[in-house]
């Protein structure tokens, strides 16, 4: 379905050189979309991941280093 509406799924850095205005070969047409997902939580490795995968959708991971291999409470989270 995606494909018929022609969406163009785009990394974050690919959505950075559109804005700038550097010439962005391979990324014609109008109907760009950007998904980014913040913080780089376990679920989204686990259940976001597959999906875009099986569907075979970019997106673009913010993980922060630091957290790796901590627990959740800190977040408050269970």
């Amino acid at each position: 379905m995606i494909a018929r509406i022609g969406l163009t799924f785009l990394f974050m850095i690919q959505a950075g050189i559109l804005f700038s205005g550097l010439p962005a070969y391979g990324l014609e047409g109008d109907r760009k979309v950007c998904i980014f997902f913040d913080d780089g939580w376990k679920n989204q490795y686990d259940v976001a991941l597959p999906i875009l995968k099986e569907f075979g959708f970019k997106a673009t991971f913010s993980i922060i280093t630091d957290y790796i291999g901590m627990d959740n409470e800190p977040f408050g989270v269970e």
